[in-house]
């Protein structure tokens, strides 16, 4: 079977996610689109706020922990685009470092589900909706190929 045909179920799932509501907020929901548009400014923020924080020995865990938490979906975001990109292009070892990582992220997202919302950049809490479970569902069904082309390829060898 072709590569990029391959690669066309985990990448229809992530898009598809994107089309859907992905997070619950305060009783309003966030399409998987805007999260990922914004995703990255909160990660920046996130980061800029630890190393200020380090920056003026004011770092504790009380403050370092949410901020890291805050990170990794946008990671995820990354890491599996990435990981789908390589193994379009037949980089399979690679694609399962950044399949993985992606799957840690997501797994780090689904057990402190948090956001930064409004100007302010304050953390609430949210509720993952059925967009957020097709972009885990993607990650899951990448690493899934990656071990199942692994074993195909080992079977005919």
């Amino acid at each position: 079977m072709n590569r990029r045909i391959f690669v066309l179920f985990p990448l229809i799932l992530f898009c598809v996610s994107l089309l859907l509501p992905a997070l619950g907020v305060s009783g309003r929901s966030e399409y998987g689109y805007s999260v990922l548009a914004t995703g990255w400014f909160q990660s920046y923020i996130a980061i800029s706020a630890i190393a200020n924080w380090y920056s003026h020995d004011m770092l504790s865990s009380d403050n370092f922990w949410p901020s890291l938490l805050m990170i990794f979906p946008w990671l995820a975001n990354i890491f599996i685009v990435s990981s789908l990109g390589f193994l379009a292009s037949s980089k399979e070892r690679l694609a399962a470092v950044f399949c993985i990582f992606a799957l840690v992220c997501v797994i780090v997202f689904f057990i402190n589900p948090v956001a930064m919302l409004g100007p302010d950049g304050m953390i609430v809490t949210v509720t993952p909706l059925f967009g957020a479970y097709l972009w885990a569902l993607s990650t899951v069904v990448t690493l899934w190929l990656i071990v199942a082309r692994r074993w195909s390829a080992k079977e005919h060898t």
